[in-house]
């Protein structure tokens, strides 16, 4: 892997990726991290720091960050590459917003609620003006801000949303 990133082109830094890809998806956690570090200075370097594709290896790596139990150095790096996501793609840009889903359910899991919650409004929000109501993923978002609302002790609010959930599954995807 390192002598391709040696390379001044793209195509086997990109290469270097999905190889990081791969070492995250089975498991090889450390060696996925070292080599996401290597392939996000490269893609800096030859593409800059706000080409999508740097910024998807800097996503992935702040998943990986996370899996690792890294909370803070995973957020501080998804709200980077989520304010430049913004930028260059747009609030509604589906990779901005699987951005903000992720950054949102890591707020969640550290514990802060609040933040967690206005995130996920702002998700459902967009994937509800660019999707639809009834799209699987507007639904998951919608689920997953619930289960947040539970957590916070607001019920009805919680059970009121769950409802609506079911029934647009059903809709949408039949019983």
């Amino acid at each position: 892997g390192r002598e391709i990133l040696a390379n001044d082109r793209v195509e086997w830094v990109d290469e270097a990726h999905r190889a990081a890809v791969a070492l995250h998806s089975e498991g090889s956690l450390r060696p996925a991290l070292e080599l996401y570090k290597v392939v996000v200075v490269r893609m800096n370097s030859l593409l800059g720091a706000s080409d999508q594709s740097t910024l998807q290896a800097q996503n992935n790596m702040a998943v990986l960050l996370e899996e690792r139990g890294l909370f803070e150095e995973a957020l501080t790096l998804s709200s980077e590459v989520a304010a430049k996501l913004e930028t260059v793609l747009g609030d509604d840009h589906s990779i901005t917003l699987s951005c903000n889903f992720n950054r949102a359910a890591l707020k969640a899991k550290m514990g802060r609620l609040v933040d967690a919650e206005e995130l996920y409004k702002q998700v459902v929000a967009a994937r509800q003006r660019t999707l639809g109501a009834q799209h699987a993923s507007t639904l998951r978002a919608r689920g997953n801000l619930a289960e947040l609302l539970r957590r916070q002790g607001k019920l009805p609010e919680a059970e009121t949303m769950l409802l609506d959930i079911v029934e647009k599954r059903h809709a949408a995807f039949g019983r």
